[in-house]
């Protein structure tokens, strides 16, 4: 059985890919966090000969201020041209609106402590991005991070399955997290935007079960999206009978509570094809077996979580792990240690005092300080002449804060509120800690490519984090979100 121990970071070779962040070739001194993989490739900010943008008119640069480079991006990572960026001081007081050049790269002379803000979306779902702790120097990726819709749902069409099929009673698609009845050929079968796991190009696994156990599986890889959003045509090839026992175990849980869950997924397209089982309420050790598909992935995605319905607010903790290591090629098992893992929030609440600069503010059961970073989500609507807006205000800060206060906003500015929103309640926070980022330096370079996976901010199930950028990767994360007991 692979052991993996969240108390020492692993050494890791460079390595491109949607997780990867800057310095990602410098080993994290703290430990592990988890995320949600924004686009596709490297998200390291490359360096620009963009001339320094001049201050708006009237405008004084505080002292010890340094220009601050900012590139923003959309959800596919390419360039926001002539975005709106808003710089702000530590206390979230404007200090001037940049342009966005061509390129989606906009600068300005900002102090120590400052604050970026950029907007996103349309009409009817508007979203904002508050980077904190901007140093002067920084160079920042701004992206839209589409909290709560890590993806486009997706349909496929299924012409026909594979002659002679396993003796089996019920017919399954999966995808990520998800499952989906298949009927009679040909058939369509489609999936909620959660399920891709923001990726573009995804796996497809049909299994036939015996109503309890895997008997036959076919699978079919790097299915893309159509042009017209249509349903995307499937070729399986023959069904396999071969699977893989493996078992995932947490050890050192005793004090981890009675809800507590492992999963074991197989990476492939840049997916984790994930089931996540109930481990037990009891003992040091939890733990449940699974099937892997041998041949179907490319590695193998370990995760186990733990979920406290006693904290204090109208939200739950969860505390979480994730490991990823080669692909099996025979029957074994993963081994997570649980004895690291970060404390988990203990309270959580919006003050809407100021409706247009609302303050979130936390506690937890030990300090933090030694992760990445954390990030704060807020949800609101508010009605508009072509519907309901339901709009989200995402906001990086460093580890070891308690609080935060959403910036002030010039008016009109792009994703803002326009009068006064209802705010969803709770708040939903999650600190992370990552084996391949140093610091929250590395993390607000890059961050806001990534965002808390959907499971994790509605509280369900398929909390874990999405694929790892490469094998020995680990994160490990704490949150405060919905309770959905």
């Amino acid at each position: 059985m692979r052991s993996f121990l969240l108390s020492a970071a692993i050494p890791l070779a460079c390595v491109s890919g949607a997780l990867l962040l800057v310095a990602a070739c410098e080993d994290d001194p703290n430990g592990f966090g988890g995320f949600d993989a924004g686009a596709e490739g490297s998200l390291t900010p490359t360096p620009t000969s963009t001339s320094p943008t001049p201050l708006p008119d009237g405008a004084v640069p505080e002292a010890g201020s340094r220009l601050v480079t900012v590139r923003v991006r959309d959800r596919g990572n390419q360039p926001v041209a002539s975005a709106s960026v808003l710089f702000s001081n530590a206390a979230g007081d404007a200090l001037g609106t940049v342009q966005a050049d061509a390129t989606g790269v906009a600068t300005f002379a900002a102090p120590s402590g400052a604050q970026v803000t950029v907007g996103f979306g349309d009409e009817l779902t508007p979203r904002l991005v508050t980077i904190t702790g901007v140093e002067p120097g920084d160079d920042l990726l701004a992206a839209d991070m589409r909290p709560g819709a890590s993806g486009d749902s997706r349909t496929f069409r299924i012409a026909s399955l594979p002659p002679d099929p396993p003796a089996g009673s019920q017919t399954y698609a999966r995808l990520g997290d998800c499952y989906e009845n298949v009927g009679a050929p040909p058939t369509s079968v489609a999936f909620s935007p959660d399920c891709s796991q923001g990726a573009t190009t995804v796996p497809l696994v049909v299994e036939t079960t015996d109503g309890l156990v895997t008997v036959g599986w076919t699978a079919a890889k790097n299915l893309a999206p159509l042009a017209d959003g249509g349903e995307t045509p499937v070729t399986l090839p023959a069904w396999s009978t071969s699977t893989l026992a493996q078992t995932v175990t947490a050890t050192n849980v005793a004090g981890a509570g009675g809800s507590f869950y492992v999963s074991f997924g197989e990476i492939a397209s840049g997916v984790v094809l994930r089931t996540t089982e109930y481990a037990g309420s009891e003992g040091a050790e939890r733990s449940a077996t699974f099937l892997a598909h041998p041949g179907f992935g490319e590695a193998l995605q370990a995760g186990a979580l733990a979920y406290d319905y006693s904290v204090s607010g109208s939200g739950m903790g969860i505390v979480g792990a994730s490991v990823r290591a080669a692909a099996p090629t025979a029957d074994g098992g993963v081994s997570i240690d649980w004895a690291n893992q970060l404390p988990g929030f203990t309270s959580a609440g919006i003050d809407a005092g100021a409706p247009s600069r609302p303050y979130v503010s936390w506690t937890s059961g030990g300090s933090l300080a030694s992760a990445d970073g954390t990030f704060v989500i807020l949800f609101w609507d508010e009605p508009r002449d072509a519907g309901t807006a339901q709009g989200s205000w995402t906001i990086l800060a460093p580890p070891t804060a308690t609080s935060v206060q959403t910036p002030a906003l010039p008016p009109g500015f792009k994703g803002a509120p326009r009068t006064v929103p209802s705010y969803d309640d709770p708040p939903r926070i999650v600190t992370v800690e990552a084996s391949f980022v140093p610091g929250y330096a590395q993390l607000r370079a890059a961050a806001t490519a990534l965002s808390p996976s959907d499971g994790l901010l509605n509280g369900n199930t398929s909390a874990n984090a999405p694929a790892l950028p490469s094998n020995g990767a680990a994160v490990r994360f704490t949150a405060y979100t919905r309770n959905n007991d």
